[in-house]
């Protein structure tokens, strides 16, 4: 029992740390990102949300989901011999500086072919990150939380203190921030890693056999997660690819602000559905029915005020942001703000079917989703002109992609039952809300410059919250949007007895 306990409070503790560190980190970038986009032109910006965004797809397609692999190979040492353990390490290592130097290498091709550096300073960050996140996956293994947290800080923290020191004025200034920042994280790896003294062995071509076990691992994982990046970034690369700077600069605002929920409430399942769901089993079990339904009830209740409040209070988010720099683009952010509810909806869905071994039915439905943005980019790249009508087009397609994606996920893979979100209260919800918020918009009318008028707007919102949500959280409404007939039941997967 005690050691139990001890072990229950390890893992308390580890996750507080890694919690803590992954708030400070999110902050940390968010504050940077929320200053660049105020400090430089509009078409700066562009030009750096641009190679951000293909900054953050080549970390993810290089670094070919390894971390997660590297980690259970790491922790594995506990149980099998350590000399195949680290053997397999070094081999992974190896993959991993060889994929770095390969993004590398990339970046330079186009930098001279382009005769614009801002790529190549995008694939060093890139190179860097790799390198910095296998670090950290070993360490993960090896249950060092603390050197974990602190590798995950120490990077963003001292890129937010350069940037406010330095004020940049260019995309350019911004890069080579980024990547000198990375010098004191890289520096703190290698030291860990060094007094670590860890057991190295040099792979053999047998080790290679057994690399599809740690690659594997994380094969779903990495698939989802591209296509979940892929989807709020493809748009800004196929925008900078073709000069468009300016609405590159408001469609990276736009997600910058619709992007937030969906990272924590992401968080949240990861920490706290889908183990409890994947250990329960089938949806048929009443625990793990009622399981899913209080965590379809938490992403209405989280994900709609959100949604309505940028819907609603667009113009004057934007105004206290930005300093008015964005104001004109309010529509376009009212227009992406159902984006907030499918993409929390999704999120749940999408775990759903990783603990109910669904994860081929949830990466088509997510490639169905990816697919209808690449479409919509596709008709912006060859239509001659484009600029003038893209951004409402690709905020349009994006709103229509996020309600495929959930759609299609929501039919589950071939025999089980459908997945029944809240409906009812989710729709009761959304009308009461939103006809609070709407009437608050006229009670106290824009601009919110006077304290006063701020004061009214929080407790007036929050009552219009709190009533708006009551249906949702109450859990008196029914959750289907038609009441079950008599005798229904939920379809088990295959093997499973009938409930």
């Amino acid at each position: 029992m005690a050691a139990t306990s001890a072990a229950r409070g390890s893992a308390l503790g580890a996750g507080i740390w890694l919690g803590a560190a992954s708030a400070v980190n999110l902050g940390a970038t968010t504050v940077a990102g929320l200053y660049l986009a105020r400090l430089l032109p509009i078409a700066e910006f562009g030009r750096l949300a641009f190679v951000l965004n293909a900054y953050l797809l080549l970390v993810l397609v290089a670094g070919l989901g390894l971390t997660v692999g590297v980690s259970a190979e790491v922790a594995s040492g506990r149980s099998r011999g350590a000399a195949e353990v680290w053997e397999n390490v070094a081999a992974l290592a190896m993959l991993r500086l060889l994929t770095a130097a390969l993004a590398v290498a990339c970046g330079a091709l186009v930098a001279a072919l382009s005769g614009d550096p801002l790529l190549l300073l995008g694939t060093v960050a890139a190179a860097s990150y790799i390198v910095q996140d296998f670090v950290a996956g070993i360490l993960q293994g090896l249950l060092r939380t603390r050197t974990v947290s602190l590798l995950l800080v120490t990077q963003p923290v001292s890129y937010l203190a350069v940037i406010l020191w330095l004020q940049p004025s260019r995309a350019e200034q911004v890069m080579e921030a980024l990547v000198a920042t990375f010098l004191p994280s890289l520096a703190l790896a290698a030291a860990v890693v060094a007094a670590l003294r860890l057991p190295w062995r040099r792979p053999t071509w047998g080790t290679l056999a057994r690399l599809g076990r740690a690659v594997a691992l994380s094969g779903h994982s990495y698939l989802l997660s591209f296509l979940q990046m892929g989807f709020l970034s493809v748009a800004i690369l196929v925008l900078g690819a073709l000069g468009y700077y300016a609405e590159a600069a408001v469609l990276s605002i736009i997600f910058t602000l619709v992007r937030p929920m969906y990272g924590i409430w992401t968080a949240v399942l990861a920490a706290g559905y889908f183990p409890r769901l994947h250990a329960l089993g089938s949806l048929a079990d009443p625990e793990a029915r009622s399981l899913f339904d209080g965590f379809a009830r938490a992403a209405g209740a989280l994900s709609i005020p959100v949604g309505l409040g940028l819907a609603v209070f667009a113009q004057p988010v934007l105004a206290l942001l930005f300093g008015g720099r964005y104001d004109g683009f309010a529509t376009y952010l009212a227009g992406a703000s159902p984006l907030v509810v499918l993409l929390a909806l999704e999120g749940l869905i999408t775990w759903t079917l990783l603990a109910q071994r669904g994860a081929v039915w949830a990466s088509v439905a997510l490639l169905a989703r990816f697919s209808v943005v690449a479409a919509a980019c596709l008709v912006v790249a060859v239509v001659p002109g484009s600029a003038a009508w893209c951004l409402p087009f690709l905020v349009a397609g994006h709103v229509i992609a996020g309600a495929v994606g959930v759609l299609l996920a929501l039919r589950r893979a071939p025999g089980r039952a459908w997945l029944r979100l809240p409906l009812r209260p989710l729709l009761l919800s959304i009308a009461i809300t939103g006809a609070g918020f709407v009437g608050l918009r006229y009670v106290v009318p824009p601009p919110y410059t006077a304290a006063a008028q701020f004061a009214v707007l929080a407790v007036v919102g929050l009552g219009s919250w709190l009533i708006g949500l009551y249906p949702l959280l109450s859990g008196r409404v029914p959750l289907g949007l038609v009441p079950a007939r008599s005798g229904a039941t939920i379809v088990p997967r295959r093997g499973e007895p009938v409930r």
